[in-house]
C-alpha cells in the first residue's frame, strides 16, 4: 500500500499572491508562508528525509497535541521506519479523537504484518461500516481475505467496493487477480485491462496483465505492456531482459539486440546478456550478409544490356 498517496498535505505551504492596483505604480505585497513546525515536517518528508519530519511533527504536537494532521504524518513517518509500535500508538490516539480512514487502514496493515490477522480484518470491517462512501477499506480488506485463502468472500468485498466507486483502478487489479487465481481468464483480462486504462502508471497492473497475455500466447499484446514498465521504470534491467527475451522468440533481432544493450547500461556484467547480445549480432550479421547479396544481384540484372 502507499501509505504517501494517503499524505495529508491540506495544511501545506500557502501560496504567496501579489496584486496590482493603481496602475503599475502601487503594489500590495503579500508577506510569505508563516513556518510552522508542521509545514516544516511536511517538507522534510517530501525530501525523503523522515527523521527530520518525525522530529519537526513531534516539535508540531507539542505545542499542540490535537493537531490531527501532524499525528497522523507522524504515525505515517514511522510506519515508513517500520517502527509499528509507535506508529500504531499513534493511529489508536487519532482514531480516539475521531474516525479517520486511512488511520484505521494503516492500523490494519500493520496488525497484518504483524500476525494479527483477525484484529487487522476488524479494523477493516470498521473502516468500511463507518466510511460507507470510500472503496479503499473494502477494497484492502478483500486484499487481505484474498491472501488467507478466502476467496469467495475476498470477491465480494472487490465487487462491494466496485459498487462504492466503479473506477478504482486499485479494486479493478485485485479483482481481476483473484480471477487468475479462479481460473476466470477472460473476466480477468477485463478488469486488469480496465485498471490499466483507469492508471496507466502503475507497474504492477501492467505486469500482471503482461503475464496473463504470456500465457494466453499473446506475445505482441504482452510486450506492449512490459514497454511501458521499462519506461515508468528504467532502472530494472530484469524488464529490459524480458523483452529481450521475448524479441528473441519472435525473431525480432534488431528489437531484442536494442533491449539486451539496455539492460548492460544498467548491469554491465551480466554474462546472460553479453552471450544474448552475441546471438542477435550474429543473426543481425547473418541478415545483413543475405540483404547485400540480393542487392548486388539486383545490381547486376539492372547493369546487364539487353539483348
Amino acid at each position: 500500500m502507499n501509505r504517501g498517496s494517503n499524505f495529508q498535505r491540506g495544511l501545506g505551504l500557502t501560496l504567496a499572491l501579489a496584486w496590482l492596483a493603481f496602475g503599475a505604480s502601487a503594489c500590495i505585497v503579500i508577506p510569505p508562508p508563516i513556518e510552522s513546525n508542521f509545514n516544516r515536517g511536511v517538507e522534510a518528508y517530501d525530501e525523503g528525509k523522515v527523521a527530520d519530519a518525525i522530529r519537526f511533527y513531534k516539535l508540531a504536537l507539542s505545542k499542540d497535541p490535537s493537531n490531527h494532521f501532524a499525528r497522523y504524518n507522524l504515525a505515517v513517518a514511522y510506519q515508513d521506519q517500520e517502527k509499528y509500535q509507535q506508529a500504531a500508538e499513534h493511529y489508536r490516539l487519532v482514531l480516539k479523537e475521531q474516525e479517520d480512514t486511512n488511520s484505521r487502514i494503516n492500523l490494519a496493515t500493520i496488525l497484518y504484518a504483524q500476525g494479527k490477522t483477525e484484529e487487522a480484518l476488524t479494523e477493516l470491517h470498521k473502516a468500511a461500516e463507518k466510511n460507507r462512501d470510500d472503496p479503499n477499506p473494502l477494497s484492502v480488506l478483500g486484499h487481505y481475505l484474498e491472501e488467507t485463502g478466502k476467496h469467495p468472500e475476498a470477491m465480494q468485498a472487490y465487487h462491494d467496493a466496485l459498487e462504492i466507486d466503479a473506477e478504482h483502478a486499485e479494486t479493478h487489479f485485485r479483482k481481476g487477480r483473484l480471477e487468475i487465481t479462479l481460473g476466470r481468464h477472460n473476466m480477468a483480462e477485463d478488469s486488469l485491462i480496465k485498471a490499466v486504462e483507469l492508471d496507466d502508471e502503475q507497474s504492477p497492473y501492467l505486469e500482471l496483465l503482461a503475464d496473463h497475455y504470456l500465457r494466453q500466447e499473446n506475445t505482441l499484446a504482452a510486450i506492449d505492456m512490459l514497454e511501458r514498465v521499462s519506461v515508468l521504470e528504467s532502472d530494472r534491467v530484469e524488464v529490459f531482459i524480458k523483452l529481450g527475451d521475448l524479441y528473441k522468440g519472435l525473431a525480432y533481432h534488431r528489437q531484442a539486440a536494442d533491449r539486451y544493450w539496455q539492460a548492460l547500461g544498467i548491469e554491465p556484467d551480466n554474462a546472460y546478456v553479453h552471450r544474448m547480445l552475441k546471438d542477435m549480432f550474429e543473426h543481425l550479421a547473418e541478415e545483413e550478409r543475405k540483404k547485400l547479396e540480393e542487392l548486388d544481384k539486383t545490381r547486376a540484372v539492372a547493369q546487364t544490356p539487353s539483348s
